[in-house]
């Protein structure tokens, strides 16, 4: 038996409906095998479809006056995972069917926020993560990690060999 786990990076954006049917997939398949580990990687599709993204970054942008499709999402997501990576993964299946099944819309702080306590997770830490530059930075990092790999579209998976599939 191979003892070693298959590591995957999945860009996504919540906003994508395509990751919500992978989503369950992948999870499940982490869940129940033992050879593979998910890293979930934000990947702003609002920045790689900008007409001038090359001087224009969302997450440069004043969340207090700027509505961003995904930042908040992708903030509240970083927030859960901190918690542990259940809370991550019922935050995102959550998020998910409300973004995609239920037609709501995801993208504002006071969403997020409602969501985070609804299931129980608006913790001192998740507040702390959320509101933190360095949350913002995960995405940017991540953001730009995935444009240099050749990301365009979510859900994007690269395997531990660099090969990716979108």
């Amino acid at each position: 038996m191979n003892e070693r786990k298959e590591k995957i990076k999945v860009f996504f954006d919540y906003t994508c409906p395509w990751v919500r049917q992978a989503n369950y997939w992948l999870i499940d398949l982490e869940r129940e095998t033992d050879f593979l580990e998910i890293e979930w990687k934000p990947f702003l599709l609002e920045q790689v479809n900008a007409e001038n993204k090359d001087s224009w970054k969302a997450w440069d942008q004043d969340l207090n006056t700027y509505t961003s499709r995904g930042i908040w999402p992708h903030l509240g997501g970083i927030a859960a995972r901190s918690i542990s990576k259940e809370a991550g993964y019922q935050y995102m299946h959550k998020l998910l069917e409300l973004k995609h099944v239920e037609h709501k819309d995801v993208k504002s702080r006071e969403f997020i926020y409602k969501l985070s306590e609804e299931l129980g997770l608006f913790t001192s830490k998740f507040q702390e993560e959320i509101n933190s530059d360095a949350s913002l930075k995960i995405i940017a990092d991540s953001h730009e990690e995935g444009e240099l790999k050749g990301v365009f579209g979510t859900p994007t998976i690269e395997f531990s060999d660099g090969n990716t599939v979108f």
